[in-house]
């Protein structure tokens, strides 16, 4: 009855690193499923969202991506070139790889997934402003009254005037 306990007790330490083992092993094409499910999710979550960039780009001119936006691309490029890694090491793979091949896949989905659950939201707008700096137009000489150049030279000039309208024919 004394050696029971111990025993019981290395069972319990043993038993779910040896499950976790047995279930990798075993459910490795399932878990091989799941991940290129996942994969080509996040693979038309990142096309969808470039997509939609690209047409909020064009829209207004001036408009740049987020910053989170940008961020989220890249990382997400990289992943899905690190997820093409995996599974051409999974596909390579020998037969008592089988466990580490399924921890490796599984942990890699579980990092796709959360990628996807963070996507940016279209809705919410990828884009923003850009800077407001506006656009140096070539001008001619202005031809008129010497007065009314000076005149229009000094309302530039103060602070808090930021445009003005000039009209006439040439």
């Amino acid at each position: 009855m004394e050696y029971v306990e111990p025993v019981l007790g290395i069972a319990n330490c043993l038993g779910t690193p040896a499950y976790k083992y047995l279930l990798y092993h075993r459910k490795l094409n399932d878990c091989v499923r799941n991940f290129k499910r996942m994969r080509d999710e996040l693979n038309c979550k990142m096309e969808y969202i470039e997509l939609q960039l690209k047409a909020e780009l064009l829209r207004p001119l001036g408009k740049i991506p987020k910053k989170g936006v940008e961020n989220w691309l890249k990382t997400v490029k990289e992943m899905i070139r690190e997820a093409q890694v995996v599974e051409n090491k999974v596909s390579n793979g020998r037969y008592l790889c089988r466990t580490c091949n399924g921890k490796l896949v599984d942990e890699t989905t579980r990092e796709m997934k959360e990628f996807l659950d963070n996507a940016p939201n279209a809705s919410e707008g990828l884009a923003m402003d850009g800077p407001s700096a506006g656009l140096l137009l070539p001008t001619s000489e202005l031809v008129g009254e010497e007065a009314v150049r000076n005149e229009i030279w000094a309302c530039l000039m103060q602070e808090e005037v930021s445009k003005s309208g000039v009209w006439g024919w040439a």
